[in-house]
């Protein structure tokens, strides 16, 4: 018999992924929602979830029409799901 003890936070590696014009899950599981850069000047319509799908608990609807940063550090405890409502969203999502 083997026992693995951690102590401390967990902490994992933060990572990203940019989302255009398709409904994308960022990560299945809990993790940290760390910040929102929304790229394209075009006007942006994303919803973000904590679930592994398009629908559940609604973390934020981000609807702007200039690039900026947005600062979360929030949990999710379910997954990370970003969707898109308009064809011209570009935005990167920054997780661990």
């Amino acid at each position: 018999m083997a026992s693995i003890y951690g102590f401390g936070q967990l902490r994992t590696e933060v990572t990203y992924k940019v989302v255009t014009n398709a409904p994308v899950v960022c990560k299945y599981g809990a993790g940290r929602l760390h910040r929102v850069i929304i790229n394209s000047n075009a006007g942006t319509d994303v919803t973000l979830y904590d679930n592994t799908a398009a629908s559940g608990t609604i973390i934020a609807v981000l609807t702007t029409i200039e690039a900026t940063s947005l600062e979360f550090n929030c949990p999710f405890f379910i997954g990370l799901t970003a969707v898109p409502s308009v064809a011209a969203v570009e935005v990167t999502i920054i997780y661990e």
